[in-house]
């Protein structure tokens, strides 16, 4: 081989490590605590959504989509969620590897709850990181692809990733124990975020006044809806932070029914590795101080 061959063959070589570890931008919050976690310590890791704001409504600002430019990895759950981002990828992160959640194999998958007049609005519920066992999957895919453009981080990643598995694990057998007194006290949604969640701990929610909250309930599937709560008891109404409560308020009011807070997004929870964990455990928290009777 001529000396400029060996240069050039050199050069190869070296420009992928010189790069660096992988920018990788996550759409919501709960994907990015997934991914920090899964990165800690190697990748840089970015979060292109602020978790005040609702997924299904947000419109993409010129610092977001220059962060979207600028990445190298990007992972979302898919268009049924994050509406403003699926019209963006094709011509913002054309250069990317895009990871949709939604399309990885082995994740739980359930369908939104909707009513008769409804039904033209069926698909996928795109919660999917409310099932610990879907948020495991996650991390996982992650896990993988990190490994496959940085070889030379795959053992962090690796010990990232078992970290991440036991601290989850600790946490679902904990909200396991402190559910299990209210699994069979029935509650709503304002907005039908929880279904994942509720599978997964086999909890007795209803349903939801609205599947989504850019698509508002239909007349006679909320009366549908009052006349099934009534009838079960129904014990709590669940307001979200990012949405408009009043419904909650008139629907609680008129049931007779606690209302409740619970933030699938985790607004408050600090950014980084332990983020999805403790956001599992708030949402169970949430959950079990409005269904505990009282001095429970």
């Amino acid at each position: 081989m001529s000396r400029l061959g060996l240069l050039l063959l050199t050069w190869l070589t070296v420009v992928p490590a010189l790069a660096g570890p992988p920018r990788l931008l996550a759409s919501i919050a709960p994907l990015h605590g997934i991914a920090a976690a899964v990165g800690a310590g190697r990748a840089e890791v970015a979060r292109l959504f602020p978790p005040d704001r609702s997924p299904h409504l947000h419109a993409l600002r010129p610092s977001e989509a220059r962060r979207l430019a600028a990445a190298e990895l990007v992972v979302w759950i898919g268009p049924m969620l994050e509406t403003a981002l699926a019209r963006a990828l094709p011509r913002l992160a054309a250069g990317a590897e895009v990871v949709t959640v939604a399309e990885l194999p082995g994740l739980r998958r359930l369908p939104r709850r909707v009513g008769h007049q409804d039904a033209a609005r069926a698909g996928l519920d795109p919660h999917l990181w409310l099932d610990p066992d879907n948020g495991r999957r996650i991390a996982r895919a992650l896990a993988e692809r990190l490994v496959r453009r940085d070889p030379a981080g795959a053992e962090i990643y690796r010990r990232n990733l078992a970290r991440f598995e036991a601290r989850l694990d600790a946490v679902v057998a904990q909200l396991r124990a402190r559910l299990a007194p209210v699994r069979d006290r029935p509650f709503l949604l304002a907005h039908d975020s929880l279904q994942y969640f509720e599978r997964a701990f086999g909890l007795a929610g209803l349903g939801a006044v609205s599947v989504s909250p850019e698509l508002p309930p239909g007349a006679r599937g909320l009366l549908e809806l009052l006349a099934r709560a009534r009838g079960a008891g129904v014990v709590c109404v669940f307001a979200e932070p990012q949405l408009d409560r009043r419904r909650v308020e008139r629907l609680a009011e008129r049931l007779g029914a606690r209302i409740g807070t619970v933030d699938p997004l985790g607004r408050d929870i600090a950014p980084g590795p332990d983020f999805y964990p403790e956001l599992l455990r708030r949402v169970g928290e949430s959950v079990r101080a409005c269904l505990a009777v009282s001095g429970q």
